[in-house]
């Protein structure tokens, strides 16, 4: 009796982690359908709000109109045969890629300091000039720096806690923030820092660690919003735009005035206003224009779809045997649901201007190119996520602050992937 028991309790053992990693070789049939309709939803209908906010359906304005809609298809077919390339490549060559990755961002951030080559938009240079095509080196660097981690924390699996983890990780996010401040883009390097601190908490961090990260990044935070007047105006007219409207209120009082003209269903496409008065109106505020011409009950309906965007990819995430694919998969769903939950807030005046754009629905290329390329390699993961089980109701991400790293497969449920635990 005994002897069985013993028997039994080895079997119970969950396989050694070079064992668990070489069993995700097997492709599952097909990639994650919700995510993929999901992310052809939002950037269809970003195509449609793009040339509408821009005049193709008011009378006297198609000719600026069709000049952003070719743009825009452009960019399109651009992105998704970029979220196609990184859909074929297994996730595991990261682990081989993210160095020269870093290296590729770091060289493109460098490349916007050099006249000529970096191109100089309303006082920030963030894009690389190249003929007729532009680039924002920033959006290359936000996932060379999700990729980097995520390769970081699946090595360090069982020394999350360490310090030196830690350290090494947020070394990596300075790094970045130093050439991110130099052009300056500050909302992308707010973006980055918190959906690592995300990343950290999934992977299970100390919680008095990440507080402690938490405090110095406030004090960072505030540092550089009263070296920079710009900033400091940024933040005045977010707390009071209507005593700033002509000023650093603006933006924000435009924004507000389009939101609250559109009611519930809005004006009309094409019958948009404040298009004439709201700067960026493609771009960083698309969400305002929006709202004025299809109503509320629109962001409702493109709150959901990021709702259900998040959702599916967190389910894939947490389908993960693989550290590296989960905290990868992690880190790409952060990324894309924390700057549209961002840019949503500065249009309805929750937070001070970011310059962060909405993801799939802003005009911009390079935006587009990259979030469809973080998108192939969240398609990537999902092929794996399901190939080496059938078990789709196991529990995930740990129960506790402890442990909330990735279950293995095979084991109980909230079996890390130590080969020393059982």
């Amino acid at each position: 009796m005994r002897s069985d028991l013993r028997n039994d309790n080895r079997r119970r053992v969950p396989p050694p982690v070079t064992q668990v990693a070489a069993d995700t070789g097997n492709l599952s049939r097909s990639p994650d359908f919700p995510i993929l309709v999901i992310s052809v939803l939002l950037t269809c209908f970003g195509i449609v709000m793009v040339t509408a906010a821009s005049g193709l359906f008011t009378l006297g304005k198609q000719g600026a109109g069709m000049s952003y809609l070719s743009r825009e298809l452009y960019g399109v077919v651009v992105a998704w045969g970029a979220m196609i390339f990184t859909a074929c490549i297994d996730y595991r060559a990261y682990k081989k890629l993210a160095i020269p990755i870093a290296g590729a961002a770091v060289f493109a951030l460098l490349l916007v300091m050099i006249p000529g080559l970096g191109a100089e938009i309303n006082g920030a240079r963030r894009w690389i000039k190249l003929g007729g095509f532009m680039f924002q080196a920033g959006e290359l660097a936000k996932i060379a720096v999700i990729i980097i981690v995520a390769v970081i924390l699946s090595e360090m699996n069982e020394k999350i806690g360490d310090i030196r983890t830690l350290g090494m990780v947020y070394a990596v996010v300075g790094g970045a923030a130093v050439l991110l401040m130099l052009q300056p883009d500050f909302g992308m390097t707010i973006l980055i820092a918190v959906v690592v601190t995300a990343m950290l908490f999934i992977a299970g961090a100390k919680p008095l660690h990440l507080g402690g990260v938490g405090i110095l990044g406030v004090a960072f935070c505030v540092f550089f919003i009263f070296t920079e007047e710009y900033r400091r105006q940024r933040i005045l007219g977010f707390l009071n735009p209507y005593e700033n409207a002509n000023d650093s209120g603006y933006q924000v009082l435009q924004s507000l005035i389009a939101v609250a003209s559109g009611g519930f269903f809005g004006r009309g496409l094409g019958e948009s206003r404040q298009v004439s008065f709201l700067p960026q109106f493609n771009t960083d505020f698309i969400i305002s224009i929006t709202i004025e011409q299809l109503g509320i009950v629109t962001l409702f309906i493109v709150v959901c779809l990021f709702a259900a965007f998040t959702y599916r990819g967190f389910k894939i995430a947490s389908r993960c045997v693989d550290p590296l694919a989960s905290y990868l998969a992690f880190g790409i769903v952060f990324m894309i649901s924390i700057q549209a939950l961002m840019n949503i807030a500065v249009a309805l005046g929750c937070m001070p201007v970011t310059g962060l754009t909405l993801p799939f629905i802003s005009y911009g290329g390079s935006s587009l190119m990259m979030l469809c390329a973080s998108v192939g390699i969240l398609l990537n993961i999902s092929m794996h996520s399901m190939a080496t089980t059938g078990r789709r109701n196991e529990k995930v991400c740990g129960s506790g602050w402890g442990d909330r790293r990735p279950p293995v497969r095979g084991g109980s449920p909230s079996a890390s992937l130590s080969p020393n635990r059982t």
